[in-house]
C-alpha cells in the first residue's frame, strides 16, 4: 500500500509508531535522571505515552469517526487522556523521603478519574461518555495546575503545547460533543515532548555576570566571588526548569531566609542571584558563595 494511502486511511498506525517512539525516547532518558526524584514521574510519563499510543492501535477507525463508536471506546479515550495528569501528580510530591509513598497518591488520582468510565459501562446512559459539571471542573483545575507549573520556565512552549494537548483530547467530554480530538490530541503532546527534549539537549543560558542590583563596597575578593556566583545561579535555574514554580517558590523562600541571616549581600530571585539594594551592602566574599552553595547543597539532596 502507498505511504500516501496509509497516510490518508490508517493516520492512527503513523501517530501510534510517533508515540512508540516518544516512549523510546523517554525510556532513553531514565538514565539521566537516576538519583534523582524525577525518576518517578518519568515512569508516569512513559506509561501515559504508551497508553495513549495504545489506545490509539485499539480503536483503529473510531479515532476518525467517533461518532459510530461503541461506549467502550469512548471510555478508553478518556482513560487514557486521563494518564496524562498523572506526571505532574508525580512531581508535586517529588521530594525525599516522601516522595515513594506518593505514587500511592498518584496511582489514588488515576483511579478516582477512571470512575466515571466504570460507571458508564456498569450502568450505561447512552452510546458514549458524559462527564458531571463537577468532574469537567476538576479535569480543567488539573489542566491548569501543569501549565502554572512549568509556564514561569524555559519549558513554557512545550508546557504549553502539552496543556493544548490535554484539552484537545478531553475535549469531546468536556463540551459534550461526539467529535474527538483525540488525534490532534495526541499529536500535540508528541510534540510536547520532542520540543521538551530539545530544550533540554541546549546548553543552560548562562546568567548574566552583571546583577540588575549591583553590589556594592566592592572588595578584591568580593569581585572574585562575584565572578563565581554564575555557578549558583545555573544550579537554580536548573532546578527551577525541571521541577517547576511549585518547588521553586518553597527553595527559594526557605534560601532568602537562610541569607537573611547569614546577612548575605545577595538575595534569590526567579532569575537568579541579585545584589541587596541598600546603602550598607557588604561585598560578596568567598564565604558568603561557600554559605549559599552549601544552602544550595542542602535543600537540593532532597530532589537531585
Amino acid at each position: 500500500m502507498p505511504l500516501s494511502s496509509i497516510l490518508h486511511e490508517q493516520p492512527h498506525l503513523i501517530q501510534a509508531s510517533a508515540g512508540f517512539l516518544m516512549a523510546a525516547g523517554l525510556l532513553l532518558s531514565l538514565p539521566k535522571l537516576r538519583g534523582t526524584t524525577m525518576v518517578a514521574p518519568c515512569l508516569w510519563a512513559l506509561f501515559s505515552t504508551l497508553a495513549i499510543s495504545v489506545g490509539v492501535v485499539v480503536m483503529g477507525q473510531a479515532v476518525t469517526d467517533p461518532a459510530n463508536a461503541p461506549l467502550w471506546q469512548s471510555t478508553l479515550r478518556y482513560v487514557t487522556a486521563c494518564t496524562s495528569f498523572l506526571p505532574m501528580m508525580a512531581v508535586l510530591g517529588a521530594k525525599r523521603p516522601q516522595d515513594g509513598p506518593w505514587q500511592w497518591i498518584v496511582l489514588s488520582l488515576g483511579v478516582v478519574l477512571a470512575l466515571p468510565a466504570l460507571q458508564a459501562n456498569l450502568l450505561p446512559a447512552g452510546p458514549r461518555l458524559e462527564l458531571f459539571a463537577a468532574w469537567k471542573i476538576f479535569l480543567v483545575g488539573l489542566m491548569c495546575l501543569g501549565l502554572l507549573n512549568w509556564l514561569p520556565t524555559k519549558f513554557w512552549p512545550a508546557c504549553c503545547c502539552f496543556t493544548a494537548g490535554q484539552l484537545a483530547l478531553s475535549w469531546e467530554f468536556l463540551a459534550d460533543t461526539p467529535a474527538s480530538w483525540a488525534t490532534i490530541g495526541s499529536g500535540l503532546m508528541l510534540v510536547a515532548i520532542v520540543i521538551a527534549h530539545v530544550i533540554s539537549g541546549r546548553a543552560q543560558t548562562a546568567y548574566r555576570p552583571e546583577s540588575r542590583t549591583p553590589i556594592l563596597n566592592h572588595h578584591p575578593e568580593g569581585d572574585a566571588a562575584q565572578d563565581r556566583l554564575p555557578q549558583a545561579n545555573r544550579r537554580w535555574l536548573d532546578f527551577r526548569d525541571c521541577y517547576g514554580s511549585f518547588w521553586s517558590l518553597r527553595l527559594l523562600q526557605r534560601v532568602n531566609q537562610t541569607a537573611e541571616i547569614c546577612q548575605w549581600p545577595v538575595r534569590l530571585q526567579w532569575w537568579g542571584f541579585e545584589g541587596v539594594a541598600s546603602g550598607d551592602a557588604h561585598p560578596l566574599l568567598p564565604e558568603h558563595l561557600t554559605q549559599i552553595h552549601r544552602t544550595l547543597d542542602t535543600l537540593l539532596r532532597r530532589f537531585l
